[in-house]
């Protein structure tokens, strides 16, 4: 079931996401480390990606390249929500900024989706 493997890859970078964490608070010298993260399970004719941060996906497919993912940084956040145009959004001095990232906090909002399969 593609719901229990989207579980798992969720799962398995919370895992992370906590040991990161607490090996930052742990040890002065790591303090605020993270980083990002995407990874992927396949399992016959699809794949399950799960992501945090900017690292990306991409497909090939039909001799094209497919940016699956969406990068969690400052600047398209505030353009999905409409707070800032495009134009505005681009001059902010945060527009590269992570909104989120793997080892920030003790919990972690992952992204996921599932992607059908073609044989090559």
């Amino acid at each position: 079931n593609r719901a229990i493997v989207a579980g798992i890859l969720q799962k398995g970078i919370q895992v992370a996401n906590e040991t990161i964490y607490k090996t930052g608070n742990d040890d002065p010298v790591k303090k605020g480390m993270a980083t990002t993260c995407v990874a992927a399970i396949t399992l016959g004719d699809y794949a399950v990606i799960g992501h945090v941060g900017d690292s990306r996906a991409y497909l090939y497919r039909g001799g094209q390249v497919h940016q699956l993912t969406e990068d969690h940084k400052f600047a398209l956040e505030m353009i999905k929500k409409g707070i800032l145009s495009a134009e505005d959004a681009a001059k902010s001095p945060q527009a590269q900024a992570l909104t989120r990232a793997v080892g920030l906090g003790l919990t972690i909002q992952v992204d996921t989706l599932q992607v059908e399969l073609m044989s090559g």
